[in-house]
């Protein structure tokens, strides 16, 4: 997955994040459920890193699904116009990529030095092993709070000699539930997310929730409560590790004291969870936006490495085939050959290597590095093209056009089964052909999206959405290297 991919992908998971998360802090933060928070959290985490992924099916099912687009009108694709063309990358795009990368390295060196630091201070105390977690003390006085990783229990000689009953019990517990787990893949999310504020939120959240439950576990076992509340407040001072370990003096005192006190939430409680459903609807409708689907089409393009040279002096052919407001084909071809164009009121016959080819021949079918020669006769009745295949000789292979997975074919299939027709246009009556341009990039990706002929507001933002969102091209290539090329789709809206 190149760099800009992942950068769009960031973009859609952290705004999945963003709109979840307040969900869970309203509703169900403040609930005395904590193994039920605990697994919504992990649901929000993995909901946010996925949905991004499903976003192109997601959508496709909602067009097929949806009947309105079909009960009131119908979408279709034209034959697409393409040319090679040099493009110059938009500096914006590749100025946040550059920015995110950076962010990324930032918080990746953050959390390796925090980590180099835990190790060392579990390097440096004395071990005890006590079977299912391996005991490490650390010289009286040394200011750092108890806290747990790993299979390591880690505290000072006068916190064990003090209270080391309620400290072994607490940190047990976030060793018996994996929390460690649960810190590093919240750290992970927040190094991917680093400029999302919710990335960093969620993994405090996790970290409370830790700290409710390993409190719990203390409360269970018959411990002095009060005396361990004292024990919390003369800890609230002290290092503690905030990326990796969970440390005793974690959370607000406040609401973890509070939380203790708390009464258990009833089952119906849980149901305020469903809450997160329509929050990620909203977050991936905010996606379909056409100005947003344009940018995060744009930021997958983006790299920061130079673009490939990608200038084309000619082209061996390019083909089109126009199409009416009416959804029909044209009596009109225009033929590229190396750069010299060559326009037709009807379209030619085709003869390939002499023999004459049906009606609905499709030049795009044969790729221009199989073409020999070509021939234009206009002094017949009937414009007559003749074409010479190199018949499994290496021919110059010079130039190869992208293609859209599926063809030409599956390209309209696919914009037709995609598209919604916009319920304003419908009652409005608006129909006609939107001529969307845009450039499928060296790497694959439809970038650049522009409406050159427009129809109605609706109708151009629905078809720029459509374009948007295709999935990844066959890129163009010229002399061996992928290069930009630019095309031009009608897409057609008719009411019925």
């Amino acid at each position: 997955m190149a760099m800009g991919e992942i950068f769009s992908y960031s973009l859609v998971s952290g705004l999945l994040l963003l709109v979840m998360y307040p969900v869970y802090k309203w509703l169900l933060a403040g609930e005395r459920q904590h193994g039920f928070n605990r697994a919504v959290l992990w649901l929000i985490y993995v909901s946010a890193l996925l949905l991004p992924a499903l976003v192109p099916s997601l959508r496709g099912l909602v067009s097929a699904l949806s009947p309105s687009p079909h009960a009131a009108g119908i979408a279709e694709a034209g034959m697409p116009v393409v040319e090679m063309v040099e493009t110059g990358r938009k500096v914006m795009p590749v100025v946040f990529l550059g920015i995110y990368l950076a962010g990324v390295a930032v918080a990746l060196a953050l959390s390796v030095v925090t980590g180099l630091r835990l190790a060392r201070v579990i390097g440096s105390g004395e071990r005890y092993d006590r079977g299912d977690y391996t005991l490490i003390l650390l010289p009286a006085g040394a200011g750092i709070a108890p806290f747990s990783w790993l299979r390591y229990v880690v505290m000072g000689r006068d916190d064990h000699e003090a209270s080391a009953e309620a400290i072994i019990i607490h940190e047990k517990r976030h060793l018996a539930l994996l929390h460690w787990v649960d810190m590093a893949f919240a750290q992970a999310v927040a190094i991917f997310l680093w400029y999302d504020p919710a990335a960093w939120l969620m993994r405090e959240e996790l970290k409370a929730v830790h700290e409710y439950q390993a409190d719990e576990a203390v409360m269970t076992s018959g411990a002095d409560i009060r005396q361990y509340q004292i024990l919390l407040v003369k800890k609230a001072v002290g290092a503690r590790f905030p990326s990796l370990a969970n440390s005793l003096n974690h959370s607000k005192l406040k609401k973890r004291i509070t939380m203790m006190y708390k009464s258990r939430s009833s089952v119906s409680r849980r149901l305020c969870a469903l809450a997160l459903v329509p929050a990620a609807a909203v977050a991936l409708g905010v996606t379909a936006v056409p100005a947003v689907a344009s940018l995060l089409a744009e930021a997958s393009a983006a790299t920061v490495l130079p673009a490939t040279e990608g200038k084309v002096s000619e082209i061996s052919i390019v083909g089109q085939t126009s199409v009416s407001d009416a959804g029909g084909a044209e009596a009109s071809t225009t033929i590229t050959i190396n750069g010299e164009k060559h326009e037709y009121k009807k379209s030619p016959v085709y003869y390939v290597d002499g023999v004459r080819q049906d009606d609905g021949f499709d030049l795009s079918s044969i790729s221009p590095s199989d073409i020999k020669a070509m021939t234009i006769r206009k002094d017949t009745p009937e414009t007559a093209l003749y074409i010479e295949l190199n018949n499994g000789d290496s021919g110059d292979k010079t130039v190869t056009l992208p293609q859209f997975p599926g063809g030409e074919r599956g390209m309209m299939e696919w914009i037709a089964t995609h598209v919604v027709y916009p319920k304003d246009a419908q009652k409005a009556k608006k129909e006609g052909r939107v001529v969307v341009r845009f450039v499928v990039g060296a790497d694959g990706y439809v970038k650049q999206p522009e409406v050159i002929r427009s129809v109605s507001p609706s109708l151009d933002a629905e078809a720029l959405r459509v374009i948007g969102s295709m999935p990844r091209w066959e890129p163009g290539v010229n002399n061996g290297k992928p290069v930009d090329c630019q095309y031009t789709i009608p897409v057609s809206f008719k009411l019925q």
